[in-house]
């Protein structure tokens, strides 16, 4: 990945170090480059899994598609993947997690291990970059399955006014997934668009530098896609479940103490009027 700079300069005038007390550690350096790394990783994938499956339930809406002991193998394997990828170029020699206050963050840094880097940086692509386009054509089509039927609805005239608990919550339970991978596509737009910059780099005889040619491209592009971008998404998500999801939002008031039962909706009733 990119090296912009030295991690050992001094930041503040009274001589304090600008990797602070926490990132001067290697060790603690290295904790958080790895999670801040598997972190998004691993979400991705949950979310592209949410995402595609909803959709194919929506394109087939009879037809069981996997069963649960074969989803729940899968995400075991592509955590243990994970697991794995960031984890074991680090036992390469001179691989370490360093931070560099030009980004805000302990990134990987391979030295002269071209290997490592390699693998690094083509799993970073691959779980990264790449499954944007998936999930964001799982969510165009999502919305496009949505409004189609409910213009066959309208068409048929047959609108059901009521709809069984089980309708109601699925109808609902694709709503937030379909918000949650559009918040995901919007953050995520700039992440894509850097990686596409990044392979183009890659594949190409330039030196890094001389690629990345520009201070918003050196100083600025991987931090805003690499931090802020995702640190937005983050940030947006609970909010997001607070909104959509009823039990989360009854858990966060009971939290603060701010518990209403009588105010939050609830499907326990066998049929009700549902607005999607």
């Amino acid at each position: 990945m990119f090296n912009p700079g030295s991690s050992d300069r001094v930041l503040f005038k009274d001589g304090r170090s600008e990797t602070g007390t926490m990132f001067g550690r290697a060790g603690f350096c290295w904790g958080w480059g790895i999670l801040w790394e598997f972190i998004p990783f691993y979400s991705v994938f949950l979310l592209g899994v949410m995402s595609i499956s909803r959709m194919f339930t929506l394109l087939l809406p009879l037809k069981e598609l996997a069963d649960k002991r074969i989803l729940i193998a899968a995400l075991s394997s592509y955590l243990i993947y994970t697991i794995l990828v960031k984890t074991v170029p680090l036992a390469a020699p001179g691989v370490i997690y360093q931070y560099t206050s030009t980004c805000g963050f302990c990134f990987f840094s391979a030295g002269n291990n071209i290997v490592s880097d390699r693998v690094y940086n083509l799993t970073n692509v691959l779980q990264l970059g790449f499954p944007f386009i998936p999930i964001f054509l799982s969510c165009i089509s999502s919305i496009y399955l949505v409004r189609r039927k409910r213009s066959q609805q309208r068409g048929s005239k047959k609108v059901l006014r009521r709809k069984s608990t089980t309708v109601a919550m699925l109808e609902n339970a694709t709503t937030t997934i379909i918000i949650m991978t559009a918040v995901y596509v919007v953050f995520n737009i700039p992440v894509f668009i850097n990686y596409i910059y990044y392979v183009a780099w890659f594949f190409s005889d330039q030196q890094y530098g001389d690629y990345y040619n520009t201070v918003f491209l050196y100083q600025y592009l991987w931090n805003i896609s690499w931090v802020l971008c995702m640190a937005g998404n983050a940030a947006l998500n609970p909010i997001v479940y607070y909104w959509r999801i009823v039990s989360y939002r009854a858990w966060i008031r009971r939290l603060v103490g701010r518990s209403n039962p009588g105010s939050a909706p609830s499907y326990t009733s066998v049929t009700q009027r549902v607005t999607v």
